[in-house]
Parts: structure tokens; sequence; C-alpha cells
């Protein structure tokens, strides 16, 4: 991706960390939602089962993927030296 100048390069920022923050955010919203209210729902019910530890790893999986996402989206913004260079 070429740059043609430094609102250019802040755009692309800006985005990128509007995206990163959303991955984050969701991040959170699936660990949450996915897995930390469903074990503890059953965990007080006394009804914790193989099929309850399967579900939990499978939504705390998406959480650090949605995270690790967001990471890589932060490690794209470019500074005033990716002006004109092919990045």
């Amino acid at each position: 991706m070429v740059f043609g100048s430094k609102r250019d390069i802040a755009v692309s920022n800006e985005v990128n960390k509007h995206h990163a923050g959303w991955c984050n955010q969701l991040a959170t919203a699936v660990g949450a939602a996915g897995a930390i209210v469903p074990l503890t729902a059953a965990a007080l019910s006394f009804q914790v089962t193989v099929t309850t530890f399967i579900g939990v790893a499978f939504w705390i999986f998406l959480a650090i993927m949605l995270h690790i996402l967001g990471a890589i989206l932060l490690r794209r913004i470019r500074t005033d030296d990716d002006i004109n260079s092919d990045v």
C-alpha cells in the first residue's frame, strides 16, 4: 500500500485503531458471554459437564483469536517514514 501524504497515513491509522478497538471489545464480550457466564451458571446449579468445558474452551479460543487480530491491526499503524514507500 502506497501512502501519498500524511493525511493518507493518518486516515489509515485511525481506521486500523478503530477496527482493533472493535476486535478487542468483541473479544471481551465473546469471552464473557460465551465462557464466563455459562460456566458460572453451570457451577451455581451444580451441573458442570464435559460439554460445558468444551463450550467454554471454544469461546475462550475465539476470544483469544479476536484479541490477536486486534494486535495485528495495531501493528499495521504507519509513521511519516512510510510516505511514498511501498509497504
